[in-house]
């Protein structure tokens, strides 16, 4: 690469982006500037000055070289890919959408900016647009891994589970080196209840990359599934000892401390969660069961609410914000929560069970029975319903009944102490 300097100025730029190229941004820089004296206002060297720039973390610097180069010459794709790409990174999102697709209608086989406006549009939470974007790059470019990877991770958060570990299949069998896939591979063969594959691509991950955090999140949370709490917890903590403002490693601490009734630890994880990410929905839901459990009913309501503006199809905040204005007995609003919970998620058998409890307390048996019947044809082996349908059959007067859901709460969970005292009541007042 070290080569005399040439009078031809095609040869020129073809050395200064063999420079760019190889990752030498400071020499591929002093080149380009050296042919900008030459050829002022020239826009693919402010274009090439502006990407290095970006390259080198200095994004306002970039944004202000490929705007000056766009305007000079607006229709240059790769300039407008990169312009939207640095635009994302300031959170300009409109703007860096409307970048890219200039950039593919000028240039439609342009497969890398096809990759760059999915990934704007995953951000604006238009996850179909964004997959139809990854379809376009990967059949333009089936050599492209990184589209492959964004693909999965829009399929897996559509919920399409299989199709995207295909797809973080495909991307590692054109780069089984890259620590981002393996990890994001674990997060779906986690959703697909496969824990021990999870946590074995959560450490080829590591493996890869000692310093990815990423990866001990989601080994985290494979460990928590696993029930193995204190590794989980430990996972969660070297993840936050390598990426202290992410939002996602203080949320998984929080479950930790949460399910170890460290409640107000888990609170300051949560507060802490969602400090850095205002946007995390789920943040704000685990946020208000803890204040919950802390009898901070106003505060708790306050957080369920908060996790339904960001995400009003979440059937988990719907249910929790149930479980709130139930214990602060306002018992209709409550079946209106459980109700949005359970049109969102049908086969939500815990809502159900506290749809029943709800519907009992306002003295609506047979609605409430229907509810429980609901909840255990989704959940079998659920005992704290067979125990609340008892009651309920109690109430109706049907007390052979009640005694054979009681018994069936028995069979499931033969140390649940309370069902042998609601069992014992029936038998006391059948003598």
């Amino acid at each position: 690469m070290d080569t005399p300097p040439v009078s031809d100025p095609v040869a020129q730029y073809q050395q200064a982006l063999a420079l760019h190229e190889a990752g030498r941004l400071d020499e591929a820089a002093v080149a380009y500037r050296a042919m900008l004296a030459q050829f002022p206002g020239n826009p693919l060297l402010i274009a090439g000055l502006g990407t290095i720039a970006l390259q080198q973390g200095e994004l306002d610097e970039g944004v202000r070289q490929l705007e000056a180069a766009l305007q000079i010459e607006p229709d240059q794709p790769m300039a407008l890919s990169n312009l939207g790409m640095a635009l994302r990174s300031l959170k300009r999102l409109d703007e860096a959408l409307e970048r890219l697709d200039r950039a593919v209608a000028l240039a439609p086989q342009f497969a890398e900016a096809h990759n760059h406006r999915g990934i704007v549009l995953r951000d604006l939470k238009r996850l179909d647009e964004a997959l139809a974007a990854y379809d376009t790059a990967t059949a333009l470019n089936p050599g492209l891994a990184q589209a492959w990877n964004n693909r999965g991770v829009a399929l897996q958060e559509l919920n399409r589970w299989p199709e995207a570990l295909e797809s973080f299949d495909r991307a590692l069998a054109l780069n089984s080196h890259a620590a981002d896939v393996h990890s994001n591979r674990a997060r779906v063969l986690r959703d697909l209840g496969r824990l021990d594959d999870s946590l074995a691509a959560c450490n080829a991950a590591i493996n890869l990359d000692p310093g990815y955090g990423e990866a001990y999140i989601n080994r985290g949370n494979a460990l928590k599934d696993m029930g193995r709490q204190d590794e989980a917890m430990a996972e969660f903590g070297r993840a936050i000892a390598l990426m202290p403002d992410d939002a996602e490693a203080h949320c998984g601490m929080g479950y930790m401390l949460q399910r170890m009734n460290r409640w107000p630890e888990a609170l300051a994880s949560f507060d802490r969660a969602v400090a850095l990410q205002p946007d995390f929905a789920d943040a704000w839901s685990s946020r208000g069961i803890v204040l919950k459990y802390l009898r901070r009913f106003d505060e708790a309501l306050a957080s369920q609410d908060r996790a339904i503006a960001l995400d009003a199809g979440a059937a988990d905040a719907h249910n929790n914000r149930g479980n709130v204005l139930r214990d602060l007995g306002r018992l209709n609003e409550a079946l209106e929560s459980y109700d949005r919970a359970v049109a969102i998620e049908p086969d939500y058998a815990e809502v159900y069970s506290n749809r029943g409890i709800v519907l009992h307390d306002l003295g609506r048996l047979s609605e409430a029975l229907e509810s429980y019947d609901r909840a255990v044809a989704i959940k079998p082996d659920y005992a704290e319903v067979y125990s609340n349908r008892g009651n309920v059959l109690r109430d109706l007067g049907r007390m052979g009944k009640a005694l054979e859901s009681y018994g069936q709460a028995i069979a499931i969970k033969p140390d649940y102490a309370e069902v042998y005292s609601n069992r014992g009541n029936v038998l006391r007042d059948l003598e």
